[in-house]
């Protein structure tokens, strides 16, 4: 696949994409999908580490998929809420709308994921003009490791080291962590030129987990680095409303 590729993961200021073409990576972080978009020239391809197309009912495909190409790893793939879960007010009616359209309750990480999937799901359903694919990272590294997941928990140092090895054999160099700017919800998109001497990253694992997705430009369309082309929107449209109830910030 040829192209300008991002690869986009979540962070605590929002979203954080990994570019990068014949010079080092470039690392931008925005609140909004909208806004990171927005803050330069749009891709060809989005790859989000993000469910994209919310189920009425029942389990998404992409979901036991993945899960079953990742055996010892499947808890990495949080199962996709139904829509009418992300649309409550609460977590407990969140769950509660779960346990009725599915039989089974939700998860307070995949609850917790909640700003994030409506955010994306929004984007999609706006008409961007370029593609946007459903990425998983843990099933990209996978794949880097010649489908063999990889079970070294990401957030240890052999872990991250791993992970390291396996984006720098498709010529992909994470920088090294160290502070970066920290950018508040509600503000413009910043980019950060991140190289392999260690200049800052916005985040420990972003870049890290962007990097796979971003590999796109580098491997053959179908799928090869854990993509999935996102499931279109179910039958149900859901109530936008600005704000809820504060939900648990526990993370993926």
């Amino acid at each position: 696949m040829t192209g300008r590729v991002w690869g986009v993961d979540g962070c605590r200021a929002g979203w954080v994409a990994v570019l990068a073409d014949d010079g080092p990576l470039e690392v931008r972080v925005a609140p909004t999908l909208a806004e990171l978009v927005a803050s330069g020239e749009p891709p060809d391809v989005l790859a989000v580490d993000v469910p994209i197309g919310l189920p009425d009912h029942g389990r998404r495909v992409a979901d036991v998929l993945a899960r079953r190409a990742l055996p010892g790893k499947a808890p990495s793939v949080f199962p996709t809420l139904v829509r009418a879960a992300y649309a409550a007010p609460t977590y407990a009616a969140a769950r509660a709308a779960q346990l009725a359209a599915t039989g089974h309750s939700a998860s307070a990480q995949a609850d917790a994921l909640r700003a994030r999937v409506l955010d994306a799901d929004a984007f999609v359903r706006a008409g961007p003009t370029f593609a946007v694919l459903e990425a998983h990272p843990e099933l990209a590294f996978a794949r880097l490791a010649g489908a063999a997941p990889v079970l070294e928990p990401k957030r240890t140092p052999a872990g991250v080291a791993l992970r390291r090895r396996l984006l720098a054999g498709r010529d992909l160099v994470a920088p090294a962590h160290q502070p970066g700017p920290r950018v508040r919800r509600g503000r413009p998109a910043r980019r950060v030129r991140a190289h392999a001497d260690g200049r800052p990253a916005p985040s420990r694992r972003g870049p890290v987990a962007a990097g796979p997705a971003r590999g796109l430009r580098r491997r053959r369309p179908g799928g090869d680095l854990g993509l999935s082309k996102a499931e279109p929107p179910f039958h149900t449209e859901a109530r936008s409303r600005a704000r809820r109830a504060r939900r648990p910030t526990l993370g993926p």
